[in-house]
């Protein structure tokens, strides 16, 4: 899904398959970044990442970092003790939850702040011209797209509800050649994100428990059904509660179809995306004149 996206437009460094590799001979760079997502979940990694922590960096060289995310509002005790030591040679943190400022602060870091996801931090010009090179023939006109992580049988009720009442067919995006998609669904296996981005900006709805789907479908003005997963969901609510559209979250016997069919004042949400977009670029170039 990613390599011939990376092959074309990316600059990579040589692979690195150890940290003590990368340690022994890291890449030469005037600055040094931790980038975005999750870098910073130890229960998604299983650990502390010390190479997430840019323990890898020349020492003298710069450090920040950009939107990462520790996806947890609180730290255990001793994860908090083995990260404290690992932040303090950063000129600047932008974590990508308000709750991984409070981490910080609980951490003894006074230089950060909250910012956009780089996905949001770019304007949707950009993920249009790359949207309009991913172009996927023989779908439905009007179709619900399903993209979701781990299992959860919600999203596809969401789907099939909204399919009968609108009458529209329902996309789903699988990662593996075995999954099997509903009779009333349409398979799309692991689209590259030029096509990823193409599905979001043309379907009529979107539900999802992804991150990223959610902030695409912002970014293409879409009407969407956002499901939390069970572990790690504040960086969904984090980003509804900035936007102001916690009523999209879909809560079993509390949400219905109307939640999902109603419009959204997507004028309001560019106007706050916007603002927050300038306070982002404003932190980053901030942290690159440290």
């Amino acid at each position: 899904m990613f390599g011939g996206f990376l092959s074309r437009r990316v600059q990579l460094s040589r692979p690195y398959l150890s940290p003590d590799a990368l340690s022994a001979d890291p890449p030469a760079a005037d600055v040094y970044c931790t980038g975005s997502d999750q870098v910073w979940n130890s229960g998604t990694n299983g650990f502390v990442e010390g190479p997430f922590y840019l323990d890898f960096a020349p020492p003298g060289k710069p450090r920040i970092a950009f939107s990462a995310s520790f996806g947890r509002p609180r730290l255990p005790a001793e994860e908090m003790d083995e990260i404290r030591p690992r932040l303090r040679g950063y000129a600047g943190i932008g974590v990508r939850e308000s709750s991984g400022v409070s981490v910080l602060k609980a951490l003894g870091v006074r230089e950060c702040a909250c910012t956009l996801d780089p996905t949001l931090a770019l304007p949707p010009d950009k993920w249009r011209e790359l949207a309009a090179r991913g172009e996927m023939p023989g779908l439905p006109q009007r179709y619900i797209l399903v993209y979701q992580f781990n299992k959860d049988p919600l999203i596809d009720d969401i789907a099939d509800r909204l399919a009968a009442e609108t009458g529209f067919k329902v996309v789903k995006i699988f990662f593996f050649r075995h999954g099997k998609p509903r009779q009333s669904q349409i398979k799309v296996l692991a689209p590259e994100v030029e096509s990823f981005l193409w599905l979001v900006q043309h379907a009529s709805f979107v539900v999802t428990n992804s991150f990223h789907a959610l902030a695409f479908s912002s970014v293409f003005r879409k009407r969407f059904a956002a499901v939390y997963p069970k572990d790690y969901g504040v960086r969904l609510d984090d980003y509804l509660e900035l936007v102001g559209l916690k009523s999209r979250h879909f809560i079993p016997g509390e949400s219905g179809l109307a939640d999902v069919l109603s419009d959204i004042d997507y004028d309001r949400v560019d106007g706050i995306l916007r603002e927050k977009r300038t306070e982002t670029l404003a932190y980053v170039e901030k942290m690159l004149r440290a």
